[in-house]
């Protein structure tokens, strides 16, 4: 009634156990980003060093205060389809606002400045980097975890060192992370690879700042917010809910949790069923590209296409056929849309 999932990562090994209710790939994408997060914090090259000085050498020295955050990644991968799919989740908005915010951060970055990100409630609402560099979703996970939980808001600003695994998992890169909104969770993440560059970052930052309250950009951004992507948005009869997922830019849109999953225990319920889906459809023997699942509460459909992967739940009273032809409207309506939902336009110089 257990299952062990063991992952050797040297000099790491590490293992899950749990019951049969979760599968073997939802394990093994936990102990991934245990891994990552060790690497984020001490890098891949110091752990290798520690452990050729000492097989034995306990890590948890390394650790102190930090395991909060292992609680957050391991809660993240639970929970948050990003991590499932692979992808990013970006804030719904329009093109324009998006792009203005864009405009303002390349307007103001510093020569120190790698990538510059704006963040709220993990969706991704900007991203700057330079041309000969890329940020890599799994990277952003990480950087997620640690703005979420070692929030800043009211504490000013973090200025540590990180390590992201897929750019680079040898060496340290400086993050600057602050809050940028009194009201709502708009974090600002700026990221150098110089280490004694903290009072160009917040310089940085506050020219940032200035330039979106003078542009009433904050404003626009606040009202975005208060107003959610919600699934009758769509207008699509008796559809509960839905996840897309772009394959050609790895970004996801969902909308906003609304009736019948308003609680957290609902959305966990709805998580592990996507999940055993994801699986179906990723792991099974049988390549398929549609799997469609039905109980007492929903119905659940997922299908992969060439560029996209979508999974919806229905009224259990809607038949096969019926939820099928509204997937293929679901996903002409998602492209119209598009512009709104992903970033397009790269942020690059």
């Amino acid at each position: 009634d257990r299952l062990f999932v063991f992952r050797c990562h040297p000099p790491l090994v590490l293992v899950a156990v749990a019951g049969l209710q979760e599968s073997e790939e939802q394990l093994s994408r936990q102990l991934k980003y245990v891994t990552n997060q060790a690497i984020f914090f001490l890098t891949q090259s110091h752990m290798a060093r520690l452990f050729k000085n000492r097989h034995n050498y306990d890590l948890r020295r390394q650790l102190t205060g930090l395991p909060k955050f292992f609680d957050g990644i391991i809660k993240f991968v639970e929970e948050e389809d990003s991590f499932l799919l692979g992808s990013i989740r970006c804030l719904p908005m329009p093109a324009a606002l998006r792009n203005e915010i864009t405009s303002i951060l390349l307007s103001n970055r510093c020569p120190e400045l790698v990538f510059a990100i704006v963040i709220y409630q993990n969706q991704i609402i900007s991203v700057v980097r330079p041309k000969q560099y890329v940020i890599t979703s799994q990277d952003l996970h990480l950087l997620m975890n640690y703005v979420a939980t070692g929030s800043t808001r009211g504490h000013g600003e973090k200025w540590a060192p990180c390590c992201l695994p897929d750019f680079n998992d040898g060496g340290y890169l400086y993050i600057h992370d602050s809050y940028i909104s009194e009201t709502t969770d708009i974090s600002l993440v700026l990221i150098t690879n110089e280490r004694e560059q903290h009072l160009t970052m917040i310089e940085c930052k506050q020219k940032i700042v200035d330039q979106m309250v003078d542009q009433k950009t904050l404003d626009k951004l606040h009202s975005v917010i208060a107003a959610p992507f919600v699934v009758s948005d769509t207008k699509i009869p008796d559809l509960y809910h839905f996840i897309y997922k772009s394959m050609s830019s790895r970004q996801l849109v969902r909308p906003d949790f609304t009736a019948p999953y308003n609680s957290d225990e609902d959305q966990k319920q709805l998580h592990s069923k996507l999940c055993k889906v994801y699986d179906k459809l990723h792991h099974s023997d049988q390549k398929l590209a549609v799997y469609y699942s039905i109980d007492e509460r929903e119905s659940i459909v997922g299908c992969i296409q060439n560029n996209s992967e979508i999974y919806c739940t229905f009224s259990p009273f809607v038949t096969r056929p019926v939820a099928i032809n509204n997937i293929d409207k679901l996903l002409r309506w998602i492209r119209r849309e598009e512009n709104r939902f992903f970033i397009l336009g790269t942020g690059v110089y």
